[in-house]
């Protein structure tokens, strides 16, 4: 999905330098807080899922072929509908190109919808990747 979305990114704005955003948060972090994990383990997790992002990231930008000066990888940890309306903002970025994550209707029901939220309260155009699998 995120290749998909990247291909849309850079048909639709080809000279553009693109940010390739991916927004991370420590696997079951409450859970093991409220276990009585201790913060310097719960640091470990966390450098180990950035570190994990930033290898994913680094891999698609390899082989969508982009060079560094045609792209900036940025790894961040929270909310992810809050973050990414937070760097298309602090960005000033003029479109937002999503690949949200395949769910079912109960989970988005539930758990809320990262697209609509941009959609809500970010400023920028939205483009929004609809290939499922694959």
């Amino acid at each position: 999905q995120s290749r998909h979305a990247l291909t849309l990114a850079r048909r639709v704005a080809p000279n553009a330098k693109l940010v390739i955003l991916t927004v991370f948060q420590v696997p079951f972090e409450g859970k093991l807080r409220f276990a009585g994990v201790d913060d310097a383990t719960i640091e470990v997790y966390r450098q180990r899922a950035r570190e994990g992002a930033r290898r994913k990231l680094h891999a698609l930008a390899h082989e969508a072929g982009l060079s560094p000066s045609q792209r900036e990888l940025c790894v961040v940890e929270g909310d992810a509908s809050r973050r990414i309306v937070e760097q298309e903002q602090s960005r000033d970025c003029d479109l937002v190109v999503l690949a949200p994550h395949v769910r079912s209707a109960a989970e988005d029901l539930l758990l809320g919808s990262v697209t609509r939220h941009v959609l809500a309260k970010g400023h920028a155009d939205v483009l929004v990747s609809t290939l499922r699998g694959g």
